[in-house]
């Protein structure tokens, strides 16, 4: 999430102190840009993949949330902390 939220930091500075008259002669500039595992990430999918796993998780650690760091993509629950 960090990550994710980080680019949107980046994205807002670059709308918010944008040289409009550079942005005119380059609007691709002001394109948003984020990662691809941002961009394929399909979290329906991801959800439903890792629901069984994450209850058993759950029950183990009698309901302390095991934590999901997305930084470098999808991992899978087996990975875990």
């Amino acid at each position: 999430m960090t990550a994710a939220q980080k680019t949107g930091e980046a994205t807002r500075d670059a709308w918010h102190k944008a040289d409009w008259d550079e942005v005119k002669k380059n609007p691709e500039s002001m394109k948003l840009k984020r990662e691809a595992w941002i961009l394929n990430h399909d979290a329906e999918e991801f959800a439903e993949e890792n629901y069984a796993a994450v209850v058993e998780k759950l029950k183990e650690r009698h309901g302390i949330i095991p934590r999901l760091n997305l930084a470098a993509g999808p991992a899978p629950v087996s990975t875990l902390a």
